[in-house]
């Protein structure tokens, strides 16, 4: 068998009442074996693996299993992360063919919205500038 580990270690501290084991069939199948320790198949993987080596295997386990959760976090951070970035630059876009904003000559308020680091931050600005090209927001207050 070319891998065996305590099925329930993670889950019930250590536990070591339950085992898998892989074995290979041939090239392309390999069968699971799980196993509680009354049966037979958990007797004969302890006697060809041994309580040390399964406990090595599944410390192994566990430790790759915990990287690989932490790769595919790290992925999923950064596959939003991009989306987001992606989401902004389109409403940046669309903000600069507002007629408003379009027509408008306040250079900073339009380099501020360029520079915003989030879409919240860059609808606020853009609504600044609208409400002040509009009328509704005097640009120097009193």
């Amino acid at each position: 068998m070319p891998n065996a580990f305590w099925t329930n270690w993670k889950l019930q501290g250590e536990d070591q009442s339950s085992i898998t084991a892989l074995k290979r069939i041939s090239e392309e199948r390999t069968v699971q074996i799980t196993s509680s320790e009354e049966s037979d198949d958990y007797k004969a993987i302890i006697t060809e693996w041994g309580v040390e080596r399964i406990t090595k295997n599944t410390l192994q386990r566990c430790q790759r299993k915990e990287k690989e959760k932490s790769q595919r976090r790290l992925l999923d951070e950064q596959k939003k992360r991009s989306k987001d970035l992606e989401e902004l630059f389109t409403y940046k876009l669309s903000v600069f063919q507002t007629d408003s904003i379009k027509k408008s000559n306040n250079r900073k308020i339009k380099s501020k919205i360029r520079k915003a680091k989030s879409l919240l931050e860059a609808q606020a600005i853009a609504t600044i500038l609208i409400g002040i090209e509009q009328g509704i927001i005097d640009e120097k207050p009193e």
